[in-house]
């Protein structure tokens, strides 16, 4: 059994735990604090304790992280998201972690990058999952489908 931890660890990124026949263990979004001075930064002991909740210590598990290029972005920005994928890196050091780009997973569902269609696409393979039923879930859909590619793909 080999259990699937996906991450789309953008600003409001999400993360989708996927059991070895596909069903959802856990997804939501990235745990975050609010800093008054510097605005919000992961909760780095929150998401260690999430995946310790859903990834039991004798199971099998692979780490799937989206990692684009940011172009166009501020130095900012491009800052801002190397430090959210280094503190999952750590989170996730126990586990082998594999780096796909969004044109590699999203092209075996036919999509483009219209979050919309991302959320369709979720919907018709989890439709029961309450966690993905709004319009600005769609970080966590793109989760669950990294994660149900890494399924198909690397397992």
């Amino acid at each position: 059994m080999t259990i699937i931890c996906a991450i789309d660890p953008g600003k409001t990124g999400a993360i989708a735990i996927l059991g070895d026949r596909g069903e959802i263990r856990f997804v939501g979004d990235l745990p975050v604090l609010a800093n008054p001075k510097h605005g919000e930064h992961m909760d780095v002991p929150a998401l260690r304790d999430l995946v310790l909740r859903y990834v039991q210590h004798d199971e099998a598990a692979i780490s799937v992280m989206e990692y684009a290029t940011p172009f166009g972005k501020s130095l900012l920005s491009c800052c801002a998201l190397e430090a959210n994928r280094a503190e999952v890196r750590t989170v996730l050091k126990r586990f082998p972690l594999t780096h796909v780009t969004p044109r590699e997973w999203r092209s075996i569902y036919g999509l483009d990058g219209d979050k919309k269609e991302a959320l369709r696409v979720a919907r018709g393979f989890w439709p029961h999952c309450k966690d993905i039923s709004r319009a600005k879930d769609h970080n966590r859909c793109e989760a669950l489908l990294i994660a149900r590619w890494a399924l198909r793909t690397l397992v």
